[in-house]
């Protein structure tokens, strides 16, 4: 469908699409010059005991003394024995800081998707265990298990999100994960431990 301009031409469909390019633009801008983005920061590993009070609290699932992750993931290390993470639109792949910079679904299009696959390396069940970070902004962990969501209110939050899955040696675990509401969020690690 076509319609007149102010100026007497024609405008097609497509042309007025294309009008609301500059206001998404300008609603980006303010809504990044009014974000409180703080500045990305890591804690460095979670504890096991934090990691198996969140567990507890989560999943209803008792674990006495979580060992070391046998598969830990992150920007310096995506690829990894037995697992890798990709990215669809990383905001930013920092290395120095050992964060990958996630964009959230604020702005149509905008959305950074993470994709993680793991190869279980023997029969067992498996905590799946995302750190990350974000000012107001809530992570979604998409796999076997359904959906598990976390939520950031500041940077300086560093919230992990767990999910468990049963696995034989060899099966492969494919999961999704990005961020909802807030502007960016940061992706930490992803570590895997074996529970039993």
């Amino acid at each position: 469908m076509a319609r007149a301009t102010e100026q007497g031409g024609i405008m097609s469909e497509h042309a007025n699409r294309t009008e609301l390019e500059p206001a998404v633009e300008q609603w980006t801008l303010e809504a990044l010059q009014e974000a409180k983005i703080g500045r990305a920061s890591r804690a460095g590993r979670i504890s096991s005991a934090r990691l198996s009070e969140a567990v507890r609290h989560r999943h209803d699932q008792l674990i006495e003394g979580l060992d070391a992750p046998v598969i830990s993931m992150s920007a310096r290390h995506p690829w990894v024995d037995g697992g890798r993470i990709d990215m669809f639109k990383p905001g930013r792949w920092d290395t120095e800081y050992d964060l990958v910079f996630m964009s959230s679904d604020f702005a149509p299009n905008s959305a950074s998707i993470g994709y993680g696959a793991v190869v279980a390396p023997s029969d067992g069940t498996y905590l799946v265990a995302v750190r990350f970070s974000g000012h107001e902004t809530t992570l979604r962990l998409q796999g076997p298990w359904g959906v598990q969501t976390a939520f950031s209110a500041t940077t300086s939050d560093h919230p992990t999100l767990t999910a468990v899955w049963t696995g034989a040696a060899g099966a492969h675990l494919n999961f999704t994960f990005l961020f909802t509401g807030g502007i960016i969020g940061y992706l930490e690690a992803i570590d895997i431990h074996l529970l039993g």
